[in-house]
């Protein structure tokens, strides 16, 4: 395997470890800039968490997302494609989505939530009254102003240092904070909005989209409730389909993708980075080495192997790990197949818990909730109805993945990320199993046929060192992210990108840091070569 070629490139090519969307992301950069970055995924498919499941029935496959679902900021992505010489939509059937999401509660109250405010007021009028639809349009407006107030620093830009932190904060420091809302918890904020209890539970819950708990998440995330509000897209065959299409791109530009490889170490000499080792013992050199996943995992285990490994080693987790009690959320998840049906359910559907506040305690007690707040992608419902009683029509669904008389449902509960641990009771797991068969009952829609379930546990194997924590790290103080590492290590020509580094958690999130990564790997590279 002769990946590098030292007349044109002294330094060797760029080695990113884990095909993700932030992975994904600093590649297509990197082949752009005519580096021929070279990336290896242990997987036999590129994507990370945004990866898909297949089941088999009656001699037919069905590929189910089995990872995130939702995708905004689409921005992000045309800006990618474009650098790449390209449109998103050539390579993608990208569709809005009308109606955010179907919103239902044990009462056998629903209500629907739109991208369009005007037709949110009126639902929210109908389902709570003139004060909480008011109180929702107010709601809003505190998200807008948070969005606005942190995006220049904490979203669209590197990690800030301290002195950019202090920057951000002159001349007007009060006006900053009080905008971020930076003192309060998001329950506390929301609770100023609204009266109904469903619907405190209803936008508390914009704090899972990270993996975080909205009893102790600073009020600042609020800001995702804005974020989704300004648009969310479904893309036709999942999400995997923005991995693979970035794939195809890196490779046209020069790039390579080896899948089904994992890397064993890392290489490094005098804090430099110098290559890869391979599972199979094959040695790459490279001095710049791009790492797209848990950062838990190159810190807390032994990816990195140094001149003096124990002392090094040492180091490296005394200044790049959290507590295991600050990571992120995990989850329950089941990939599976049912018998189509006119239930009244669209792309994206959340059944609450009675409790919500309970089910966050156990969560934090690091237990399986006893009534979970069940989310469920209908992924082949892409129709959006004009009434409640107007159920997405499964005769004409596009998506080919849809036969016979089948359609795919992907279910997720928030679990506790301690999937590595041996003292972690899953006893709770078969709980929840059966919790989402009877609530799958009680909204009408069929059982599984079949399907495919993973668990903290299984999260954590596929992320290991994680304990299954799919979101990377936790917020639970408002300088949390500041606390995260970004896109540069302590270890020359190492870089980070992905959930676990700033910007943070979900799909946009990831590929914002392959561009802050991509972009300081290259000004290295840039005044080195010079």
């Amino acid at each position: 395997m002769n990946h590098l070629n030292p007349q044109l490139d002294p330094q060797g090519s760029p080695i990113i470890i884990g095909a993700g969307i932030g992975g994904l992301s600093a590649g297509l950069r990197l082949a752009v800039q005519g580096l021929k970055p070279i990336i290896i995924e242990k997987e036999v498919e590129v994507g990370g968490k945004a990866h898909q499941i297949t089941i088999e029935h009656n001699s037919q496959r069905y590929q189910i997302d089995g990872g995130p679902t939702v995708l905004t900021m689409l921005s992000v992505f045309e800006e990618l494609f474009e650098l790449a010489g390209t449109q998103i939509s050539d390579h993608l059937d990208i569709k809005p989505m009308t109606t955010l999401a179907r919103h239902f509660w044990s009462d056998q109250s629903i209500l629907d939530l739109y991208t369009d405010l005007d037709q949110s007021f009126e639902a929210i009028r109908v389902f709570s009254g003139s004060k909480d639809a008011e109180g929702f349009l107010s709601f809003h407006q505190y998200t807008q102003r948070i969005y606005e107030s942190v995006q220049d620093i904490f979203i669209y830009a590197p990690k800030p240092t301290l002195k950019d932190f202090v920057s951000y904060l002159k001349p007007s420091v009060l006006p900053r904070l009080y905008r971020a809302d930076i003192s309060r918890v998001m329950w506390q904020a929301i609770d100023q909005y609204f009266d109904d209890p469903r619907l405190k539970q209803l936008f508390a819950r914009y704090a899972t989209y990270t993996g975080n708990n909205p009893f102790l998440t600073p009020a600042t995330f609020n800001l995702i409730s804005a974020v989704e509000q300004s648009g969310v897209w479904v893309i036709k065959g999942g999400l995997s389909k923005l991995a693979k299409a970035l794939e195809t791109l890196i490779v046209s530009k020069g790039g390579s993708v080896l899948k089904g490889q994992k890397v064993n170490r890392i290489l490094t000499q005098n804090k430099q980075v110098t290559g890869v080792e391979l599972e199979n013992g094959e040695r790459l050199k490279s001095s710049n080495i791009v790492f797209n996943g848990d950062s838990q995992a190159l810190f807390r285990g032994n990816l990195i192997q140094a001149e003096n490994p124990d002392l090094h080693h040492k180091q490296l987790q005394a200044v790049n790990t959290y507590p295991k009690s600050e990571r992120s959320l995990s989850a329950l998840t089941a990939c599976g197949i049912v018998e189509k049906s006119n239930t009244d359910f669209l792309y994206h559907n959340v059944y609450f818990s009675d409790d919500y506040e309970q089910e966050f305690k156990e969560l934090e007690a690091g237990q399986y909730p006893k009534d979970p707040t069940i989310y469920f992608c209908a992924q082949d419902r892409f129709d959006t109805p004009k009434t409640l009683t107007s159920s997405p029509s499964l005769a004409s669904i596009s998506e080919s993945n849809s036969v016979e008389n089948y359609e795919r449902i992907f279910a997720l509960i928030n679990a506790p990320a301690r999937g590595d641990e041996t003292i972690f009771d899953p006893s709770g797991e078969e709980h929840c199993k059966e919790r989402v068969k009877q609530v799958m009952d009680k909204i009408g829609l069929p059982r599984f046929v079949q399907c495919q379930w993973m668990t903290p546990n299984d999260w954590n194997q596929r992320f290991p060192y994680s304990g299954g924590a799919i979101y990377g790290q936790g917020v639970k103080k408002w300088n949390s992210n500041l606390k995260r590492m970004g896109a540069t290590s302590k270890i020359k020509g190492l870089y980070l990108v992905g959930g676990t580094v700033h910007p943070g958690a979900g799909v946009p999130m990831a590929a914002l840091s392959g561009k802050w990564a991509a972009q300081a790997l290259m000004k290295e590279y840039t005044s080195i070569a010079l």
